[in-house]
């Protein structure tokens, strides 16, 4: 059997209109496509809803009017209807729909549900655990879990998202409708060590998920007024900054081809998060590690098994929400040059080993190939 086209369901943003465009000239930066460029390459034909805009009708505003009213009224979780819409009969000509994000995976599982989809879905999970428990019906919940239930095919990139939606669908060990884990990858060409970089002089928090915990690095920094901290973040993170010390540097809107630089420019990164399944603050972990960084970073259900994360070893694992294990790490490994380039070192070839953007192609692959289209 060849192998199927494929039909990818994105997030609209700016960066990753800049991507497909070919207008952002940086390594690295396709992470945003989650594969899909990389899989003509295996023999894949791939299409997006970020290829063209299609022109919207009458009845496709209506039905997405409808949609909000109806899932608003009962207390559920919605998401981009318009655009899983407006791509209906595109998305009906390849062989797998593929959802990389919850904002459009969920209007796909409502038209999966009613049998409108017809194509086998694979439903890249970020965050679907904490989405429905954010449903306060028990009803509701109860709904959105058949909703779910008749998806074909998950994955995720937090190991404990992907049994919890196992347990959660009631699937047993043996099924192979929830592929238990695929971690994410970086591209360990564009995010190498920088020899030529200025002087190592700053602690570095970067990240603008939900599960950031940039007030307890905030309760941190004030402890050590003699270090330089440096957090790069959203704005809607920074609005909510309180008090911040003088020695820590707050930026917003920094492009992602001056990321690295910022990188390269860190005796130390630290990455707390609130505990969460999904992959909060994976992808700036990869990136850190395979430019040979120490990092600090809370020990969240995202990244406790499947990352191949040593303690001590290829990072600092800290319990999520923990001033003194944080301030204990931080102490510790500024204190510590030599054991911050060993650290540094180990984590760069963890990278090379296991969690290069090549092997979450291959794994991705592997997935897809197991999802059996079936021709109507």
């Amino acid at each position: 059997m060849p192998p199927p086209s494929l039909f990818y369901f994105f997030l609209n943003s700016e960066m990753r209109r800049t991507v497909v465009r070919g207008t952002l000239k940086c390594p690295g930066a396709n992470y945003v496509l989650y594969g899909a460029d990389q899989l003509p390459a295996q023999d894949f034909e791939v299409h997006h809803n970020m290829e063209e805009t299609p022109a919207s009708s009458l009845w496709v505003s209506r039905v997405v009017w409808l949609s909000d009213q109806a899932i608003r009224m009962m207390g559920g979780s919605g998401g981009d209807f318009q655009t899983v819409l407006q791509e209906r009969r595109r998305c009906r000509q390849a062989d797998i729909v593929v959802s990389t994000v919850d904002n459009v995976g969920v209007p796909l599982a409502y038209l999966n549900f009613f049998g409108l989809l017809r194509r086998p879905l694979l439903y890249i999970s970020i965050g679907l655990p904490e989405r429905i428990a954010s449903i306060k019906s028990p009803m509701t919940r109860a709904f959105y879990r058949l909703l779910f239930r008749r998806i074909p095919r998950f994955t995720a990139y937090g190991w404990d998202e992907a049994l919890w939606i196992r347990n959660w669908l009631g699937l047993p060990p043996e099924s192979d409708r929830v592929v238990t884990f695929i971690p994410f990858g970086v591209d360990h060409l564009a995010f190498a060590p920088m020899p030529e970089a200025p002087p190592e002089s700053y602690i570095l928090s970067a990240g603008a998920d939900t599960q950031r915990d940039f007030q307890l690095l905030l309760q941190v920094a004030k402890l050590h007024p003699g270090v330089s901290f440096r957090v790069i973040t959203s704005p809607h993170h920074a609005a909510t900054f309180t008090d911040v010390p003088p020695h820590v540097q707050v930026l917003t809107h920094v492009p992602f081809a001056e990321f690295r630089n910022h990188l390269a420019g860190a005796r130390l990164i630290v990455l707390p998060c609130h505990e969460n399944t999904y992959s909060g603050g994976t992808t700036t972990l990869l990136q850190a590690m395979a430019m040979a960084k120490p990092v600090v970073v809370s020990q969240t259900g995202a990244i406790r098994d499947g990352y191949q994360l040593e303690n001590n070893v290829n990072c600092r694992l800290v319990t999520p929400g923990s001033l003194a294990e944080l301030d204990q790490a931080v102490q510790e490994l500024c204190a510590n040059p030599a054991a911050c380039r060993a650290m540094g070192t180990a984590a760069r070839k963890t990278v090379e080993r296991h969690l290069t953007w090549d092997h979450y192609v291959q794994r991705l692959t592997t997935i897809l190939l197991t999802t059996r289209p079936k021709r109507s």
